[in-house]
C-alpha cells in the first residue's frame, strides 16, 4: 500500500487493509482512499482464481511524494 503523507501518516504504508486499518482512519479520511490518501494492492478477492503471492519488502519514499511498501 502506498500513502500520500499529506493525507495519511507514512506508517500506513504496507499495512493490511482490514478492520484495524479502517478503525485507525478514524472517520476523517475516506475508507476507500477516494481522495488519493492511499493506493492499495489487491491480492485476493471473489474474481481471483487464486491469490497473488507477495510478501512485504522495504518501505521507501518515492519521488518525494508517496511512501510505499515494495512487494516481492
Amino acid at each position: 500500500m502506498c500513502v500520500d503523507p499529506k493525507a495519511l501518516e507514512s506508517e500506513f504504508a504496507g499495512r493490511e487493509y482490514d478492520r484495524d486499518f479502517l478503525e485507525d482512519l478514524r472517520g476523517a479520511r475516506t475508507p476507500c482512499g477516494e481522495n488519493g490518501e492511499f493506493h492499495p494492492f489487491i491480492y485476493d478477492g471473489p474474481i481471483f482464481s487464486t491469490p497473488v503471492v507477495a510478501r512485504r519488502g522495504e518501505k521507501v519514499h518515492r519521488e518525494n511524494r508517496f511512501y510505499c511498501c515494495d512487494l516481492i
